[in-house]
């Protein structure tokens, strides 16, 4: 029996990733990774196969040396970890293959020349090519590319092989594709511009799975666009109401949408009865020049204000995501966001800077006007908290840096403009109220003596306090909603705090030795003597960082120091 080992790559720490909520919950991670459970559902009952996922568990040596073959990838900000993955399979000669986004976009970019397989890794092929895999000492490439599988047919994903009681919400995708062309997005390059959804038959198969698997409560559907065809959406949303209606409801959803679900009634409607409590949608700027230059047409279109508060007002919340960074963009957006997203109520409302991923036309766009910057690519171009462009702006990129800095500190910084946008939220809902998940009543007194115990003892706790003095006289139903989301906001408040002090240290630290460098040029030793303060001063601020920034920022202290020392001796020959 071939014994295949799935293993799925760790994610940095993101907005999306929610470490500090999973720590306050006892969990370990918020999502499964189901492209892997998909793929694990190609093969036959003549193999066995394992799952480790890194964010929930430890990759040991001896699961690697279990396996005969080991399967990984994932997203390009997973790749440093994925690239750790192939080393230490390459280490103990057990032969390792890449998929995934980032091996289909950028495959010529990893590390370690594992086999690969590019596309949608389904169909007959597969297995078979796995098995040359297993023999073959050279590099393997099945390129599955130009195929579009019917995702109707697409394997059972394997939810055997995880430990439920790890994750915060379980997955399951409807469909694959996207219609629109966002220059940004290389979704439609990846999976078409023609949605491919699944039957009826075949979704309420995979809700009775995780039913049947004894899974109650969050399920995200992962699809790029859930609505990417309406009538499609349409047709299957009565039956996923059924499904719940005859379950007891079980399950309460969310996914992403474009934002033209505002102007579809029959949609909203169809989508809060089956039992869809929040929506993600790509808003990226209120700055109609910057959308028309990404081609974000549909955003155009309708008042996004607007559009937002009607989907808050059926009974769904809304999170969206932000972007700086475009052409376009004026001096003052950090402005433009930040009052757009305090006015909009949105509680969730992710903010990073403009990437450009491989396959996507801006890539290819970029590339043509000679803009990319190629050694940020991994590092700096994954637009999760990272404070630099893998691309050169057309704005002065310190600018937009900092206007990125601010729409951080003023959006997730300042604990009590989170709080007013989630009563903005409650005030724009009024009465109606999807099904939103609920803790049974004892989860839910732990949980509240646990944030009673921890958070308070900080500025953030006090602002959360306050606020749920505020939601207890004016919106008493709402009160576990109101904790849900501040434990929510303490992990934005947490991660902002960490990266905004690491990403100015690290600015101390460029600036310095450019300084030292410039003092050491005008007079010689006058390098010496600003080295030592500056160290002085360098020390002093990274006794300050919060102490999650601490160990990485020690590190690119004692190189900091080693330069300047380096440099001093220089100047004492």
């Amino acid at each position: 029996m071939t014994r295949v080992l799935l293993v799925y790559p760790k994610f940095p720490k993101t907005f999306f990733g929610l470490q500090r909520t999973l720590k306050f919950l006892g969990l370990r991670s918020t999502h499964p990774p189901l492209g892997l459970l998909t793929v694990a559902g190609t093969f036959p009952p003549d193999y066995e196969l394992r799952l480790v996922d890194m964010n929930a568990t430890r990759l040991r040596e001896a699961d690697i040396k279990w396996a005969d073959i080991v399967l990984t990838g994932g997203m390009m900000l997973q790749r440093p970890s994925t690239e750790w993955v192939i080393e230490q399979c390459n280490r103990m000669k057990v032969p390792v293959v890449v998929g995934g986004p980032d091996a289909t976009s950028s495959h010529d970019k990893i590390k370690g020349n594992p086999h690969l397989v590019l596309g949608e890794a389904e169909g007959d092929q597969v297995i078979g090519t796995f098995e040359r895999m297993l023999a073959s000492r050279e590099q393997i490439v099945l390129d599955l590319r130009d195929e579009t599988p019917n995702v109707n047919e697409s394997p059972m994903p394997r939810y055997d092989l995880l430990r439920m009681n790890q994750y915060l919400h379980m997955a399951i995708q409807l469909s694959r594709g996207c219609p629109f062309q966002c220059e940004f997005c290389d979704i439609p390059e990846l999976f078409g511009r023609v949605p491919r959804y699944k039957s009826e038959e075949r979704v309420i198969r995979e809700l009775d799975e995780l039913y049947r698997r004894g899974w109650r409560g969050d399920v995200f559907w992962v699809d790029d666009n859930f609505i990417g065809n309406k009538k499609s959406a349409k047709e299957l949303l009565p039956s996923i109401a059924a499904w719940q209606k005859a379950h007891g409801k079980p399950f309460h959803f969310y996914t992403q949408t474009s934002v033209n679900l505002a102007g579809d009634d029959e949609l909203l409607s169809a989508m809060v009865k089956a039992g869809f409590y929040s929506v993600f949608l790509g808003i990226e700027t209120p700055v109609e020049a910057s959308l028309l230059e990404t081609k974000k047409v549909q955003n155009v279109k309708y008042d996004l204000l607007e559009s937002i508060r009607k989907i808050q007002g059926s009974g769904m919340e809304v999170m969206a995501g932000f972007i700086i960074g475009f052409d376009n963009d004026p001096d003052d957006i950090d402005r433009h966001l930040i009052n757009f997203i305090q006015d909009s109520g949105i509680p969730s409302a992710l903010v990073g800077l403009l990437s450009a991923i491989p396959s996507s036309p801006l890539y290819a766009r970029l590339e043509k006007e000679n803009r990319l910057i190629p050694a940020h690519a991994v590092r700096k171009g994954d637009a999760t908290l990272q404070f630099a462009f893998n691309f050169k702006t057309a704005k002065d990129p310190k600018i937009l840096v900092k206007a990125f800095t601010s729409v951080l500190r003023e959006v997730y910084g300042e604990p009590d403009n989170y709080f007013r946008r989630v009563e903005n939220l409650f005030a724009h809902h009024g009465k109606k109220r999807s099904p939103v998940p609920r803790l049974p009543f004892i989860s839910f007194v732990q949980l509240f003596v646990r944030v009673a115990l921890k958070i308070p003892t900080s500025a953030y706790g006090r602002a959360f306090a306050r606020f749920l003095r505020r939601v207890f006289s004016k919106y008493p139903k709402r009160l576990p909603d109101a904790v849900r989301h501040g434990v929510v906001g303490w992990h934005f408040y947490e991660l902002t705090r960490e990266r905004v002090a690491a990403a100015e240290f690290e600015g101390f630290v460029s600036s310095a030795i450019e300084a030292a460098g410039e003092a050491n040029g005008r007079e010689r030793g006058k390098g010496l003597q600003h080295a030592e303060l500056v160290l002085a001063d360098a020390r002093e601020k990274l006794r300050r960082l919060p102490a999650a920034s601490k160990a990485d920022m020690r590190v690119l202290y004692e190189e900091f120091e080693g330069i300047l020392n380096a440099r001093a001796a220089s100047e004492t020959v």
